[in-house]
């Protein structure tokens, strides 16, 4: 890009945000974010049965050395967790953490609504419960 461009396409960027007022014709962020109709349908879930399993990543080739490691292979062993609930939702991530402490952590959560666990805007509630934030969204 040319520096004679650049400048007036950095001229048009400040002079429109200077004169933009906000009134636009999109949703505010605000009503994007008003989740509650979302935390509502949670509330009807319960956890019912908590799954893991162990899935083989595979690469597209075999990833050699680097600088600071050796031989990455052809791909990773990742666990995962299912989470079903009472009404048949389910969903399923890799775990953030150890599978013997998810193991721990999760028969406090079997019986419980996902709302009381979960809300759509933030993800668990409490800091114990993130080995299961992915699945849970």
């Amino acid at each position: 890009m040319k520096r004679r461009t650049f400048l007036q396409a950095l001229n048009v960027g400040i002079a429109s945000a200077t004169l933009y007022n906000g009134a636009g014709h999109a949703m505010t962020l605000t009503s994007l974010l008003d989740n509650k109709s979302q935390d509502k349908e949670l509330s009807y879930h319960r956890i019912q049965e908590i799954k893991y399993s162990t899935v083989q990543m595979k690469y597209p080739r075999l990833v050699g050395k680097n600088a600071r490691l050796d031989l990455h292979g052809y791909g990773p062993n990742v666990e995962i967790c299912c989470i079903t609930t009472d009404k048949g939702a389910m969903g399923w991530a890799s775990l953030r953490g150890s599978r013997r402490d998810a193991e721990q952590i999760a028969k406090e959560l079997l019986g419980k609504k996902v709302s009381e666990v979960f809300a759509a805007d933030i993800g668990t509630l409490e800091a114990r419960h993130i080995p299961f934030d992915m699945a849970l969204h």
